[in-house]
């Protein structure tokens, strides 16, 4: 499990928010995303730093294996990832390919992926996907409450914090 200054993975995502994302480097981004898709009840692994054929993490749940490139960007991702997830797709033999980046996709990166079956997870859909997960993890977990609770605000949604 993902420890950073002596915390678990789940005090982690319950307390990430997405500024914090945007202050992360590549390799703990991974690691935030491992946690996450760890929580969603995935087996998660991480791939080698270099040679990776364009993978970042692999996740398996039953039959199914799905390859995720991890993009933490301050800027639009491009096409390039795509073409590289659709390659590391095909090395593992995975069953589905994601690019998931805390910024948003170019027009070029949405037509290529549509092309090629690949699921472009960006900023927004990050931030639900979080929030799906802290919600998940707050239930029965007194300690998850406090950070639940602050993440929500007034229950409105709109101070909703990663």
């Amino acid at each position: 499990m993902w420890k950073r200054k002596g915390e678990t993975g789940r005090k982690l995502i319950l307390s990430t928010d997405i500024t914090a994302i945007d202050l992360m480097e590549g390799y703990e981004f991974e690691e935030y995303l491992k946690c996450l898709f760890f929580y969603q009840d995935y087996e998660v692994q991480l791939t080698p730093k270099s040679r990776d054929y364009g993978a970042d993490l692999i996740l398996t749940k039953g039959d199914e294996t799905i390859v995720v490139q991890a993009k933490r960007y301050n800027k639009t991702v491009g096409s390039k990832c795509v073409a590289e997830i659709v390659g590391a797709k095909s090395h593992y033999g995975a069953t589905d390919a994601y690019v998931i980046t805390n910024s948003y996709f170019s027009a070029q990166a949405e037509t290529l992926a549509k092309e090629n079956g690949v699921r472009l997870i960006d900023r927004d859909e990050l931030i639900e996907m979080s929030k799906e997960v802290c919600e998940k993890l707050s239930i029965n977990n007194q300690p998850g409450e406090i950070a639940y609770n602050s993440a929500y605000g007034e229950n409105d949604g709109s101070n909703f914090r990663i």
